[in-house]
């Protein structure tokens, strides 16, 4: 894999920036509203740079500026390269500080709690640039991975604390599986299951294809 550009992590990481800033688990974490765009890019951004060093990324571009983006990870993946400077940890201390990090940080345990025992595709983040959401751009970064999946035979888990992300991943086939609180007083963790595909339906889609 050739390692990315300059300019690619800082595409992804501005959209990722922009899409997350108003979710509210990202609200929760960072509460400074002012600091809040740059606080979420800086600390997601290290999370790009893991996936754009040995993850999946896709992205969906737009006159030349990428407008969404979507980061997988599925079984056999190498492990993603951990960040030596700053740690993931260890930013979000300088941004929040050790008082509100203790606070919050035995509520971030909660996903761990309801992932699938199974190997399954987990889609870690989607993100659309706020000018570009409600225009079928979500639907077009998301589809090649869930192609990859169901052609691996895996089915799809996800976690999303904002509601309004619900009716949209329902469209795509995806149900709740199970909502768990994150304490002490984050929003909900929704957990989303997108079953991998049967024989039935696979023969269904040949058929329809011929």
């Amino acid at each position: 894999m050739e390692p990315p550009t300059l300019d690619r992590i800082i595409a992804v990481r501005k959209v990722v920036g922009e899409a997350f800033a108003t979710d509210p688990l990202l609200v929760w974490m960072l509460p400074d509203e002012p600091t809040r765009l740059d606080a979420c890019t800086a600390f997601l951004g290290l999370f790009v740079e893991e996936y754009l060093g040995g993850g999946r990324v896709d992205t969906v571009e737009e006159d030349g500026e990428v407008v969404a983006a979507a980061m997988w990870r599925v079984p056999g993946d190498a492990e993603l390269p951990e960040p030596a400077s700053p740690t993931i940890p260890g930013l979000l201390h300088a941004l929040v500080g050790a008082e509100h990090l203790g606070r919050i940080g035995p509520g971030l345990g909660v996903f761990s709690q309801g992932r699938p025992t199974t190997p399954y595709a987990y889609l870690h983040f989607l993100a659309v640039a706020p000018a570009h959401q409600g225009c079928g751009v979500g639907r077009r970064v998301i589809q090649p991975g869930l192609d990859a999946a169901a052609a691996a035979g895996l089915g799809v888990h996800l976690e999303t604390m904002n509601p309004r992300n619900h009716g949209f991943y329902r469209s795509v086939g995806f149900t709740e599986s199970q909502v768990l609180p994150i304490p002490p007083d984050g929003p909900p963790a929704t957990f989303m299951w997108l079953p991998p595909p049967t024989a039935e339906s696979e023969l269904g889609a040949k058929r329809s294809s011929t």
